[in-house]
């Protein structure tokens, strides 16, 4: 498993960051250009919950879905891929309360179907853009919440 790491502090609660990653439309606005979801199940977001991705762009495109295990209101959030795609990985958000607002720590665990080359390509290629991708889609969500 490759792993992606970014921690922030936001000028927020942890309940006013959380209901913001909940919120579908306000997360696609602060992550445009990087990734896009929708929620694929009813009902208030749970363990269970399933969402279908579309992240990257042109050849980088990857389109998967993924379901959460783990759901602690205000605190955490994990979702891990499920289906048939060959990106698998796993996402967890955790929100930990700061003398200013939030800490938010994102950290992505994925695993890529590639041969010996294709992890090759994965450090030089996918890995950054991967950490590039995460890195700005915590600060705009940073940006958004303290604006």
């Amino acid at each position: 498993m490759t792993n992606v790491t970014k921690s922030v502090e936001i000028n927020a609660p942890p309940d006013k960051v959380f209901a913001f990653l909940l919120d579908r439309e306000k997360m696609n606005e602060a992550t445009k250009g990087f990734s896009k979801y929708e929620y694929i199940t009813s009902g208030p977001v749970a363990v269970g919950t399933r969402m279908h991705y579309v992240t990257g762009s042109g050849r980088s495109k990857m389109e998967f879905d993924s379901e959460v295990l783990e759901f602690v209101r205000n605190e955490k959030f994990v979702s891990h891929t499920v289906g048939d795609s060959r990106f698998k990985g796993t996402a967890s958000i955790t929100l930990e309360p700061t003398a200013k607002g939030t800490r938010l720590n994102y950290l992505m665990e994925y695993k890529l179907p590639y041969s010996v080359l294709g992890k090759l390509i994965d450090k030089v290629t996918i890995h950054k853009k991967m950490e590039e991708g995460i890195s700005n889609n915590v600060e705009n969500i940073k940006k958004a919440l303290e604006t």
